[in-house]
């Protein structure tokens, strides 16, 4: 009886039934800290000046869209990553607009100096300044994390 019941509950098509998958969200959030302690593991290797120093961040920010500034959100980025006890590379904007990430020029510029190793990660206000698009978010984070490179988020990912 037990077998039938185990086979029943396998088969179950009842979606009601059926344990929910975690949101995505959770599973991008994930991603980024799985990113981000990759570079730390790889950090540990470095020799000691460059193991030791802070970690340096691209400020990035979209310029809002009623003032045409970025500067509220880059000023909230810079203290965000002083606790956090990192040192600003660079700050780089954008005009607000709501398009894939790589066709911003100055998130490609951000993206570019990390590769190079100009700095060691991008810092946002929120997932949404890179993009408002799970996919294209899950792209971005991949791509910065083979460098290995981290991102740093004011406010992390939502889990729903």
């Amino acid at each position: 009886m037990d077998a039938d019941n185990a086979l029943a509950r396998a088969y179950d098509t009842n979606p009601a039934r059926r344990a929910a998958a975690p949101p995505y969200a959770l599973h991008l959030r994930w991603l980024r800290r799985h990113n981000n302690a990759q570079w730390h593991d790889t950090r540990i290797t470095l020799p000691e000046p460059v193991r030791s120093r802070p970690p340096r961040y691209i400020v990035y920010a979209r310029n809002s869209a009623g003032s045409g500034t970025a500067d509220e959100t880059l000023s909230i980025v810079r203290r965000h990553v002083e606790r956090a006890g990192g040192v600003i590379a660079r700050e780089v904007t954008d005009a607000h607009a709501p398009c894939h990430p790589q066709k911003r020029p100055g998130w490609a510029e951000a993206r570019r100096l990390v590769g190079r190793g100009f700095a060691d990660g991008i810092a946002v206000v929120d997932r949404d300044t890179v993009s408002h698009h799970d996919p294209e978010y899950e792209a971005e984070i991949i791509a910065i994390g083979a460098t290995p490179a981290l991102v740093l988020l004011v406010r992390p990912e939502s889990a729903t």
